[in-house]
C-alpha cells in the first residue's frame, strides 16, 4: 500500500503515477466497467465473470508491459 499522488497523463486521464527506479516513471492503468440492468438482480455468476474478465485484462497487461521495451521490463529481474 502506497499513498501516491494523482496526475493527468498525455491523453487526459487521470491515474496514478509513482517514480520507479533509476527515475523511470510508471503508469497504472484504470478500467472502468458500466454494467447496465434492467432485469433482476446480478447474480454470482455475473459478477464471477466481470471479475475473471479484470483479472485476465490485468494479467494480460502486466505480461505485455515485462516484455521487452515495455514499461516494466527488467522490473521482474
Amino acid at each position: 500500500e502506497a499513498i501516491l499522488p494523482l496526475r493527468r497523463g498525455a491523453n487526459g486521464k487521470l491515474g496514478v503515477v509513482a517514480a520507479g527506479s533509476g527515475g523511470m516513471t510508471m503508469f497504472a492503468p484504470q478500467y472502468h466497467i458500466a454494467i447496465t440492468n434492467t432485469g433482476p438482480d446480478l447474480g454470482a455468476q455475473a459478477m464471477k465473470a466481470v471479475y475473471d474478465m479484470g483479472k485476465k485484462a490485468a494479467s494480460d497487461y502486466l505480461q505485455q508491459q515485462g516484455r521487452d521495451g515495455g514499461r516494466l521490463s527488467g522490473a521482474y529481474r
